[in-house]
């Protein structure tokens, strides 16, 4: 008798995204994949049509009320969440084809690996490729002191993290809530792994919270004074970060990645919404 899959959970926050939701749902919905699978969305009162759009449906588990913002969304659906994993994937992102078996083939064979990410691609606002982004083992001082090099979108944590509150946003940021969680639980001793696959589209378009730089950059400087590994010098600061992305640089060039990144420019235009070619 073949073993059971691990169940996954998949937790949405989702606020006036109804663009986009459709394909997060459809990238979940469409997996291949032999175990159960559960799609939390956690809405925050949208008046747009997401909630018919979710009504339809009928698969997804989804609660839509007003809420502090993407943290608390998140903090609610880990909440709900049951799954052996449990993924993050934002309601104008989506996930490639196959990235469930992928993920549940390594927490299988590294039964001590507790968060796993894999590379993401970008897209524009139509679904169509933009560069990839491929990155390396992962790095405490990278993390640290270059910031969250880590994609959220293709990311995965073990659901035993949930046990503790491990798991868990910190409401206080907005704009860097994944670098927080990030340094929490590195700083925790959790172990990581890198899966040099591409697993998730991360969608670039006018509304993206990513574009703020500058509230993301304020955020960034809290979290590390708040981990203590901030230098107190302007100058130390910049020499820490110089150093840091050096070494992401180095990293990714001794994985592979910079040439993966390289090869992957014949892709451009190419549209990524994979169900409709699965399901024809």
């Amino acid at each position: 008798m073949t073993p059971s899959r691990p169940s996954i959970s998949i937790i949405t926050p989702s606020y006036s995204q109804a663009e986009y939701l459709g394909d997060a749902l459809r990238s979940v919905s469409g997996q291949t994949y032999d175990g159960a699978v559960e799609h939390i969305v956690v809405d925050g009162g949208s008046t747009d049509g997401t909630v018919a759009l979710l009504t339809a449906l009928g698969t997804v588990t989804w609660v839509s009320e007003p809420d502090r913002g993407q943290s608390d969304a998140l903090n609610k659906g880990f909440a709900l969440a049951s799954g052996d994993i449990i993924g993050w994937l934002n309601a104008d992102d989506f996930y490639l084809e196959g990235a469930f078996q992928a993920v549940s083939d390594i927490f299988d064979r590294h039964p001590d690996v507790d968060v796993l990410y894999g590379d993401c691609t970008f897209v524009d606002g139509s679904g169509r490729y933009m560069r990839l982004k491929a990155e390396h083992k992962f790095s405490p001082f990278v993390l640290s002191y270059f910031g969250c090099y880590i994609p959220t979108t293709s990311t995965f944590f073990r659901g035993s993290l949930l046990d503790g509150g491990a798991l868990r946003i910190n409401e206080e940021y907005h704009y860097v809530m994944d670098f927080e969680l990030f340094m929490h639980l590195s700083k925790s001793g959790v172990r990581f792994h890198w899966l040099p696959q591409t697993l998730a589209a991360f969608r670039w378009h006018e509304q993206n919270k990513s574009l703020d730089s500058a509230k993301r950059i304020a955020e960034r400087m809290l979290v590390q004074d708040a981990y203590c590994i901030r230098p107190k010098s302007l100058i130390g600061r910049r020499v820490a970060y110089a150093l840091a992305r050096v070494i992401h640089v180095a990293m990714k060039f001794a994985s592979g990645s910079l040439a993966r990144q390289r090869n992957s420019a014949q892709l451009e235009g190419k549209s990524l919404l994979w169900w409709d070619r699965v399901r024809s």
